[in-house]
Order: structure tokens, then C-alpha cells, then sequence
């Protein structure tokens, strides 16, 4: 490798570092265009495109990179992070391997094999990645900031709190560091400082997908709707799909036999009414967890940004669709012979259906 390309690779990893994405891949594809062959300029370029959010054309770049040399650790590191920008989670475990394999004294590619693992469920694993990192480079910033928002996850606050302290003054302009910050005051129930958190964590890398549902995620729960919400699907994402629906069957079932038996006694129907509503709104709000969380982010001026036009749409759906369908349906049974009732029914289950197909 010359010393123009050295310098163009450090060039434009400088211009990552400073957050110049489009400049740092204009500088690459300048340098691409006189040197087609060299495997490091792909994966810089890869690099910058990731950082662009265009990862269809990281992928080329990045397999481009690995196909020049296979033996360029860099180059499989860059193929990890753009397969885990799109969500090839498998894939960006093995592609961290092979940059591991190569060169085991980097700590961003335990550090990325931990990510992808964290993906794939397997989070003992993962956390034995990121304390490697931790080992080669003690300083990492984003391996002590990933750390701590697993720790807090997993309910360990103290060693949470511990790891966003590290992150912090290793680096106090990293936004990972306040994401892990905010991750840990948020297990601690310090809401308000969670959300200042993220806030900063946005302010310094506004493109950050992981500041963005932070920040998200921090605004939302402070919604208790949105909590019961989350607990009833958390609680029926344990069960698989056929157990999900079974008990839902055996539900209507059991229903149907408490009318029956309300029918014949009518002094507990306050009691069978309100018990069967309750568990509706349980097995309902498993699937509107997305569109509740969309809908609350929309009327929160933090939140409204952050939502793609699909997520608004989803929002809209359920929070004006479903209160004027319930509308209709009351007014229809409260006037004699009113054609209302049908109308509100259809409206009512078009906006329980359709937000969370859009919200996906």
C-alpha cells in the first residue's frame, strides 16, 4: 500500500471521526477512482455509506473489500457492520470471526460480535464479547456503554451505573456513553434524568439509531397505558404462537360459559362484565404494543420527530380510529334501530388491524 493511500484511508477515518459522513465518502470514492483495486478504500467507503444509512450499497462496497483481500481484517469488520445494519445477524457474527481471527487485539470486533449476538438471543455469550473488549482496550467507550445497558437490562443497576460512569469519562462526548447513562438512570426510576440523557446522547449524534429509540423508549414508558401494554406482550411473548392462541380459544371459550352463568345469575354480572372486558384488553394490546408506543411518541414534541410517516399513520389509526368506532357503536345502541352499529364495529377493528401492520 503507497503512502497517498494511507493517507486518503486516514483521511477519510478522520472525517468519520468528526461525523462528516458525505464528505468522508465523497474523499473515498475520490481516492476509489484512482485506485479501484485497494481493499481498504472499499471498506472506508463501506464505512461512510453505513454511517449514510445507504446500506445496500456498504454490503457491495464491503463484500467488494473481502473479495479484493480476504486477508484484510478490516475489511471483515466493515462487512460485519453493514450486515448488521441490515439485520443479517448471523452472517455479521461470522464476518466479526473472521476480523477476530485475523486480529485479535482489536476490541471493535468482539465488540460487534457481542452486538450481533445480542440480536440472535444469545446474551451470555455477548456479554463474554464485550468484557473482551473491555480486556484489549479497558477505555472503550461504546463495549462499556453496550455493557451497561445489558447489565441494566438483566437488572444488575449497580454494575450498569458503574459501566455508564466508565463510558462517560473515557469519553464525555460519546453519545453511546449517555445512551448507557440513560439506560441505567431509567432502571433506577430517575425518569427525568433518563430522558436528559438520551436528549444529549441525540444532540451528539443525531443519526444514531440507538439514540433515537433510547429516547424513544424513555418517553413511551412514562406512559402507564403504554407499560400495561408492554407487560401484556412481554408476558404472552413467553408462549409460543399456537400457545398464544390456545389460550385465547380456551378464553372464548370460558367466556361464553360466564355468560351463560351470568345469565343465570344475574346478582354476579358486575362481576363477569368487567373480568371479561379485562382480559380482552389484555389479549388485545399484545398486538397494539407498536402503535400505542407510536401514538404516545406523536403527542410528546420530543417524540413526534423521531416517527416515520408509516409509524404517524399507525398512530393516528388507532388513537382517532378506534374512539370514534367505540363512538359509533355506543350512540348505534343507544338510538332504536340505528344503522351506526355496523360502521363503528368496522371501524373500530380496521384500527386494531391496520396500525400494527403499518407500524412494522
Amino acid at each position: 500500500m503507497t503512502d497517498d493511500i494511507e493517507v486518503a484511508i486516514r483521511r477519510i477515518d478522520q472525517l468519520l471521526q468528526l461525523q462528516r459522513w458525505d464528505q468522508a465518502e465523497a474523499e473515498a470514492r475520490k481516492a476509489l477512482a484512482a485506485n479501484p483495486e485497494v481493499s481498504g478504500l472499499h471498506a472506508a467507503r463501506a464505512m461512510s455509506l453505513i454511517k449514510l444509512k445507504r446500506v445496500d450499497e456498504a454490503l457491495k462496497e464491503a463484500k467488494t473489500a473481502v473479495g479484493l483481500d480476504e486477508s484484510d481484517d478490516y475489511a471483515w469488520y466493515a462487512l460485519c457492520r453493514a450486515l448488521f445494519r441490515a439485520e443479517k445477524h448471523i452472517e455479521a457474527r461470522r464476518a466479526a470471526e473472521k476480523a477476530m481471527a485475523l486480529n485479535d487485539t482489536d476490541a471493535d470486533y468482539p465488540l460487534m460480535r457481542g452486538l450481533a449476538r445480542l440480536q440472535l438471543g444469545q446474551t451470555q455469550q455477548a456479554i463474554e464479547d464485550l468484557e473482551l473488549a473491555l480486556r484489549l482496550d479497558p477505555t472503550h467507550t461504546g463495549a462499556a456503554s453496550v455493557l451497561a445497558m445489558v447489565e441494566s437490562k438483566m437488572g444488575s443497576r449497580r454494575r450498569a451505573e458503574e459501566l455508564a460512569r466508565q463510558a462517560a469519562a473515557s469519553d464525555p462526548n460519546s453519545a453511546a456513553a449517555h445512551i448507557a447513562r440513560s439506560h441505567a438512570l431509567w432502571s433506577q426510576g430517575r425518569r427525568r434524568e433518563a430522558v436528559q440523557a438520551a436528549k444529549e446522547a441525540m444532540r451528539l449524534d443525531p443519526q444514531s439509531g440507538w439514540a433515537q429509540d433510547q429516547l424513544k423508549e424513555v418517553l413511551q414508558a412514562n406512559s402507564p397505558a403504554y407499560r400495561l401494554a408492554f407487560r401484556s406482550a412481554e408476558t404472552l411473548g413467553q408462549y409460543s404462537h399456537g400457545s398464544r392462541w390456545s389460550i385465547g380459544i380456551v378464553a372464548v371459550v370460558a367466556s361464553r360459559c360466564l355468560r351463560v352463568i351470568a345469565r343465570m345469575n344475574p346478582d354476579i354480572l358486575w362481576f363477569i362484565v368487567p373480568l371479561v372486558a379485562l382480559y380482552v384488553l389484555f389479549w388485545v394490546l399484545q398486538w397494539e404494543v407498536k402503535p400505542l408506543s407510536c401514538f404516545f411518541l406523536l403527542l410528546h414534541p420530543l417524540g413526534r420527530p423521531l416517527l416515520t410517516t408509516r409509524e404517524k399513520l399507525a398512530a393516528a389509526g388507532l388513537g382517532g380510529g378506534f374512539p370514534l368506532g367505540a363512538a359509533l357503536v355506543t350512540l348505534g345502541f343507544s338510538l332504536p334501530a340505528s344503522p351506526l352499529i355496523v360502521p363503528g364495529v368496522i371501524l373500530a377493528l380496521a384500527s386494531l388491524i391496520t396500525p400494527p401492520l403499518l407500524a412494522r
